[in-house]
């Protein structure tokens, strides 16, 4: 056995009490112990409430939460929903740095306001189906859904609440929180045009995609408006992943004539400057490079990433606010929030080489 250089220390478990054998051991009522357990305390004395937690912490009792989740109407449960793309059925999705951001918000919110969360990856409708049938969730929050017309099926099929994010369709009957996902890549590209760019590369899967849609359609936008014309060669459909971001990036460089590449994710922007530096560029003396987000990825990233701020804590928040408030009744009218969009310059822009 490894020889470590402290002491790694037990918590001996006393066995799994139930609320049964607590009562017996305080000499109270099963009831008593449960008004305890569940912060009901104004109807036991202190003296008894104070008598009932000593035991709880000696004998390190924890309630069974499935148990009481399906038989209690209120579980306490939220679930997030991550649609799982072909692509990453096989990869890990807290490496998606908007993700992992998103999801940290969410779990810290509903904590301090008393739920636990629970993270599921689906591919289909049927799947979410059948983890709410074995959940008595109280909720849940669905990010980017893909599968527009399952959707419609499974709005009928459930009855809890369930707030979707970036899911454009104004006729939708439910709650919505959406971005200005055209205006984030309008107002990059426009920037990159004013710094004198005319080459310019975009990084995004907009096919079949309504979210990287709109946000091609920003960058065609900015290059209407200034008359230079779409190059279908500095169009790269591929997935928003860092590794996809590398093999552009790659290729991008290897072209040599574009100047500026704009994406639509951090994480994506990181694969590009880094496939770029691959083939001896210099970001941004000879790429600039746009991303996508303001997670904490871009201001990490060596130089500074330019990037589209979506406001990503602001807009998780207004998501589980707008839950909490279905789950608690406070509101029954259905929502779509757009939510607005800045953009962050960094170090990784400038203006084009010399000899472009």
């Amino acid at each position: 056995m490894a020889n470590f250089p402290f002491k790694i220390s037990l918590i001996q478990e006393k066995g799994n009490m139930t609320i049964k054998e607590i009562a017996k051991k305080a000499g109270v009522s099963n009831m008593t112990v449960s008004n305890v357990i569940n912060g009901k305390s104004k109807k036991v004395s202190k003296a008894t409430a104070e008598k009932i937690n000593k035991i709880i912490k000696e004998t390190h009792y924890a309630p069974n939460l499935n148990a009481r989740s399906l038989l209690s109407p209120s579980s306490k449960i939220i679930a997030v929903f991550v649609p799982l793309f072909e692509k990453q059925k096989r990869t890990n999705l807290f490496l998606n740095p908007y993700l992992s951001e998103m999801i940290g918000i969410f779990e810290e919110y509903f904590r301090e306001k008393g739920y636990y969360s629970m993270l599921r990856s689906i591919d289909t409708v049927d799947s979410i189906c059948s983890f709410i049938d074995n959940w008595n969730l109280d909720g849940a929050i669905m990010v980017y859904p893909y599968l527009e017309k399952e959707i419609y099926i499974l709005k009928k099929e459930i009855k809890i609440p369930l707030v979707y994010m970036d899911f454009y369709n104004t006729d939708f009957d439910g709650l919505t929180i959406n971005i200005e996902d055209k205006k984030g890549t309008y107002l990059s590209t426009k920037y990159l045009i004013e710094l004198g760019h005319k080459k310019i590369a975009f990084v995004g899967n907009y096919y079949n995609n309504h979210l990287v849609t709109a946000r091609y359609e920003g960058y065609k936008q900015a290059l209407s408006e200034a008359a230079i014309p779409i190059n279908e060669n500095y169009i790269y459909n591929v997935f928003p992943d860092y590794n996809s971001g590398i093999i552009a990036g790659r290729d991008i460089a290897k072209k040599r004539q574009i100047t500026a590449v704009v994406t639509t994710a951090d994480f994506s922007a990181s694969g590009v400057i880094e496939g770029a530096r691959d083939m001896g560029f210099s970001i941004p003396k000879d790429l600039s490079v746009t991303g996508y987000d303001n997670t904490l990825l871009s201001s990490l990233s060596y130089p500074k990433l330019t990037t589209v701020d979506q406001h990503i804590d602001k807009k998780a928040k207004f998501a589980a606010e707008l839950l909490i408030d279905r789950i608690s009744g406070k509101n029954e009218l259905n929502q779509h929030l757009i939510l607005d969009v800045d953009l962050v310059k960094r170090g990784s822009t400038s203006k084009p080489r010399k000899d472009s």
